[in-house]
């Protein structure tokens, strides 16, 4: 116990000054008369604006029974996005779907910054996308998360109603503390009732919260420490071939380019990044990247500026990648297109006796070898 007490005065005084940066960065009113139907909330990064693109096309070929409006809140103020981004955009919007884009102000973008740490652009950007919503419930879904099953969406939001759940989302957290048993749900694909949030707490709560729970240290994730207060949390688990998404890849990605090596785990998913990039601006380059993961004797690659460590991807995650890269493909083009296929060459070898395209059944979640 005595332990457990000094670990969790020791994380909350380091954590301190983090939180009295972020104190003023957002905030909302109470929501009066909210509209029909859902919002989806995405925070997007300028510098993966691409990846946001490939999202938003995928969302909108989904079915948008109930949806209000897509919520895209981006990490830089919006005349500095690049005028690129800004023309595709509108044009997503014009074709039918239902597009606000929304920007940091000067010093939401200052502090963020200079931070830069994915929890605080991923809490600051879910905050603003919050505040700014008009529907009684919204829907939070990750910028790396790409729609395949059509009806993912409106299947949330029909439960969400039905439950009549503060939060819902498509699993119990588990980690840092925190067990399956407190009943406390993961923040992608989150389901969350705004109306109560709003009025229940301020934006700040919201962000990861150390505490001591019953004598255990507990830091709790975005939001988990205000889903306590919150009378209803439910589950409602999705199949896994819905979406795309790999794990942390935005944390990742972050870590990455502001160098933090020593924090990038043995299954990191950068490859896979490229890919989506690719997927939503077709002038990214695949084939100098695909040939460096082809070459067996390479122990690293570049990846956004910086030489990303291909060593520390175990053959299950090659595999993986080629699975879900090969998914996305079939699901939008029918096959893999030629130089996606070069790309995975590299992902193929690497996997080795690991890899699993072509070799499970359809019906399990495989995917075929085209």
């Amino acid at each position: 116990m005595i332990r457990q007490l000094a670990k969790a005065a020791f994380k909350s005084a380091k954590r301190a000054p983090l939180l009295w940066q972020l104190r003023r960065l957002s905030s909302w009113e109470p929501l009066v008369s909210p509209e029909p139907g859902y919002s989806i909330v995405i925070a997007g990064m300028r510098r993966l604006w691409p990846v946001a693109l490939a999202n938003l096309r995928l969302i909108a070929a989904c079915d948008r029974k109930d949806l209000h409006e897509v919520l895209l809140v981006m990490d830089d103020e919006l005349d500095r996005l690049p005028a690129e981004f800004r023309r595709l955009a509108e044009e997503i919007g014009s074709n039918g779907l239902p597009l606000r884009v929304i920007g940091y102000d000067d010093r939401q973008r200052r502090i963020a910054h200079r931070i830069n740490w994915g929890w605080v652009y991923s809490w600051l950007s879910w905050s603003k996308g919050i505040a700014a919503a008009r529907t009684g419930r919204v829907i939070l879904h990750d910028l790396d998360a790409m729609p395949i099953d059509t009806g993912v969406f409106r299947r949330l939001f029909e439960a969400s109603q039905a439950n009549a759940a503060q939060f819902q989302g498509i699993r119990y957290y588990s980690g840092s503390g925190v067990t399956p048993q407190m009943r406390l749900v993961t923040t992608f694909e989150m389901t969350i009732d705004i109306e109560w949030l709003r009025r229940s707490a301020r934006p700040l709560e919201g962000f990861n919260q150390v505490r001591l729970v019953d004598g255990r240290y507990v830091d709790f994730d975005t939001w988990l420490e205000v889903q306590r207060r919150a009378p209803i949390r439910r589950v409602e688990p999705i199949e896994p071939a819905s979406l795309v998404h790999p794990t942390q890849l935005i944390c990742q990605f972050t870590d990455h380019v502001a160098g933090r090596d020593s924090r990038l785990h043995s299954g990191h998913q950068l490859p896979i990044l490229l890919y989506f990039v690719h997927l939503g601006n077709a002038s990214t380059d695949l084939e100098a990247a695909g040939d460096r993961y082809a070459d067996s004797r390479a122990q690293s690659a570049p990846l956004f500026g910086r030489e990303a460590d291909l060593s520390r991807v175990h053959p299950a995650g090659w595999a993986w990648m080629e699975k879900q890269i090969r998914r996305l493909e079939q699901h939008l083009f029918g096959g893999t297109r030629p130089h996606v296929a070069h790309y995975l060459r590299g992902f193929a070898s690497r996997a080795g006796e690991a890899r699993t395209v072509g070799r499970e059944p359809i019906a399990a979640g495989g995917v075929e070898d085209r």
